[in-house]
C-alpha cells in the first residue's frame, strides 16, 4: 500500500474504538471467520489530523489494554498494514483492500472491491470512509451509496457489513435514524448502528449474522457509559 497516503490518523482515538470494536464482533460472532478491510485510503492531502492519541478511561476500546499498547507503539509509523498483522497474530484473519481510493478511479475501486468480498462467506466486511455515507455533494471521503449496493450484493452470506461515520454538527438521535432508514432501503436488511459522541457504525447483517449483531453490540455498549445502540 502506497506510503504517500493518508495514514496519519493511524492509532488515533477512533482507531482504539473500530478496532477494538471489530475484535468484540470477530470473536463474539462466531460464524464471523475472516475481517474484509477496504479502507478507502485517500491520498496524502498534508492535513494535521490524527492528533487525538491520549487514551481515557472513557473512550471505547479503552478496556483492550494490548490494543492500546499497540496502536501508541505504532501511531507515529503512519501505516494502517500493520493493524493486520496485529490481529492474525491475536488468531483473527484480516484481508486489507489494498489499491488507493481517488474520486476519479472510484468506480474501478468498488468494482474491484466487490469481487475482493465474494466467496468468503462468514466474512465482516469493514468499509472505512474518511468521513463516512454520501451526502448531497459526495467527494473522495464519502461512500455512495451505489457502492455499498455492489459489495452487499457480492458478499456472500453469512456476513457482517460496517461503515465508519464521522458525527455530522446535527442532533444525533435524527441523524442515525435518517441513515438507518437509507441503508434500510439500499440494501433491504435490517440495520444497526453504535456510536459515542463523535463517530457512530452502521451494520448490515446477513443470513444467521442477524440474529447475534444486536446482543454482541448492547453487550460491548454496557461497557462503556458513552455508547448508544441503535435500535
Amino acid at each position: 500500500m502506497c506510503r504517500a497516503m493518508k495514514h496519519q490518523y493511524f492509532g488515533d482515538t477512533r482507531d482504539l474504538f473500530k478496532y477494538d470494536l471489530l475484535i468484540e464482533l470477530a470473536l463474539g460472532i462466531p460464524v464471523l471467520r475472516r475481517i474484509l478491510f477496504i479502507p478507502m485510503l485517500t491520498p496524502d492531502d498534508k492535513s494535521r489530523g490524527g492528533t487525538r492519541t491520549v487514551f481515557r478511561d472513557n473512550h471505547a476500546g479503552y478496556r483492550n489494554v494490548a490494543l492500546r499498547r499497540f496502536l501508541s507503539a505504532h501511531h507515529t509509523s503512519r501505516d494502517i498494514t500493520l493493524i493486520a498483522d496485529y490481529f492474525r497474530k491475536r488468531g483473527i484473519g484480516m484481508d486489507m483492500f489494498g489499491p488507493a481510493f481517488t474520486a476519479q478511479a472510484r468506480s474501478a475501486y468498488f468494482a474491484s472491491a466487490a469481487r475482493f468480498c465474494t466467496g468468503v462467506p462468514g466474512s465482516l466486511i469493514f468499509i472505512d470512509p474518511d468521513i463516512g455515507l454520501e451526502v448531497r455533494r459526495p467527494d473522495e471521503r464519502h461512500l455512495l451509496f451505489t457502492e455499498l449496493h455492489a459489495v452487499c450484493r457480492a458478499a456472500d452470506p453469512p456476513f457482517l457489513l460496517m461503515i465508519y461515520q464521522h458525527f455530522p454538527r446535527v442532533t444525533r438521535d435524527s441523524y442515525v435514524r435518517f441513515r438507518l432508514a437509507q441503508l434500510q432501503e439500499c440494501c433491504d436488511r435490517p440495520p444497526h448502528a453504535l456510536g459515542d459522541g463523535q463517530v457512530v457504525f452502521f451494520l448490515l447483517p446477513s443470513g444467521e449474522v442477524a440474529d447475534q449483531v444486536s446482543s454482541c453490540l448492547h453487550r460491548y455498549a454496557g461497557h462503556y457509559p458513552v455508547l448508544r445502540c441503535w435500535p
